[in-house]
């Protein structure tokens, strides 16, 4: 688990010039269901953004073996693509994550992954050459092809790594001559976080709570800051507007119920607020505004409340400790009486 840690954490330093809005659909295959793009450029020149960055990194220098300046790591990350053809988690998943990188990059990266090989003991890791890019295997659970170009390409199967690399050789359709992910107004130029997803409603598993979802077809996700705001956008698409429609009234009924309970929460009445909800043909845009300082604030305490229990079962382990010393040399002194 911490060399997984750890490589995610070079790769990241690694993907200086990691691809930069709006996305190169030519880089992502012409099936894929779902896509998320995590711009970091963006997050950072945000509030909210220095303030996740600050705590990423301080998590980082607590938990990692490996000694390395991760505040100048994290800010050579430029963002990070994924994206996949099926819904499967777990040991079914096929999920891909591609990052750029140069000349120079590239040989520490490789350079990591070979210093771990000669402290690896169990062989775990595997290297094999394919044409002109290299594989590597981590207990065959986990592969990494680095390309000629200086790209790096992630999954947890192999056969979804020759597929992404025939998609960046351009033996395969991209998402260039695909209608994947179309039909949507173009993205907030302020958004770090977006999300794409393409017929999830035929997802056999999907929970009795998510009808709403189920209504829908696709749907796009967008998170971002603007002034004193987080805004999220969700947009759903549908077949027809009448399905649209219904869509709305199930989104109205929902918060025209919370608005009306007897509750006392007012930072929940606060953020049903804030909803906005725009029908446009097959598309519905549900808005909402939060204020950012609550929004940090909010974090603060969750951080400081994990952080608190943290603290808390570290101290009850050492009390225990302690207590079973004392147990143990009770028992060695009355066992040493005449």
């Amino acid at each position: 688990m911490k060399f997984y840690l750890h490589l995610l954490m070079f790769l990241s330093a690694l993907s200086a010039t990691t691809f930069a809005t709006p996305l190169e659909r030519k880089l992502i295959s012409a099936d894929a269901k779902w896509l998320v793009h995590l711009d970091l450029d963006n997050l950072r020149s945000t509030e909210f953004g220095k303030f996740v960055t600050k705590r990423l990194i301080a998590l980082a220098d607590s938990t990692s073996s490996v000694k390395m300046d991760f505040s100048a790591i994290f800010q050579k990350v430029g963002s990070i693509t994924a994206y996949g053809d099926q819904y499967e988690t777990g040991p079914q998943s096929n999920g891909v994550l591609l990052i750029k990188m140069d000349a120079d990059t590239q040989k520490i990266l490789e350079g990591f992954l070979a210093a771990q090989m000669l402290s690896d003991k169990e062989e775990s890791i595997k290297k094999n050459q394919h044409e002109s890019s290299v594989m590597y295997s981590i207990k065959d659970d986990l592969f990494v092809s680095i390309q000629p170009d200086h790209q790096a390409v992630l999954s947890k199967s192999q056969k979804q790594i020759h597929k992404a690399r025939e998609v960046l050789s351009g033996k395969t359709p991209n998402l260039s001559s695909s209608k994947a992910f179309a039909g949507f107004p173009a993205a907030p130029n302020s958004f770090f976080f977006l999300g794409f997803a393409e017929a999830f409603n035929q997802k056999a598993d999907m929970p009795p709570q998510a009808k709403i979802l189920q209504m829908a077809d696709g749907g796009r996700l967008v998170l971002g800051e603007n002034a004193d705001k987080l805004v999220l956008e969700v947009i759903l698409k549908a077949k027809s507007p009448e399905v649209v429609k219904q869509i709305q009234q199930v989104v109205d009924g929902m918060t025209a119920l919370i608005s009306l309970s007897k509750t006392n929460n007012p930072e929940l009445q606060q953020l049903i607020n804030g909803v906005k909800v725009v029908t446009e043909k097959n598309l519905l845009l549900v808005k909402i505004d939060y204020p950012l300082a609550q929004a940090l604030e909010k974090l603060r305490e969750v951080i400081g409340a994990d952080e608190r229990e943290d603290g808390g079962k570290k101290k009850v382990k050492l009390e225990k400790e302690s207590e079973q010393k004392a147990v143990g040399s009770s028992a060695v002194n009355k066992e040493a009486k005449p």
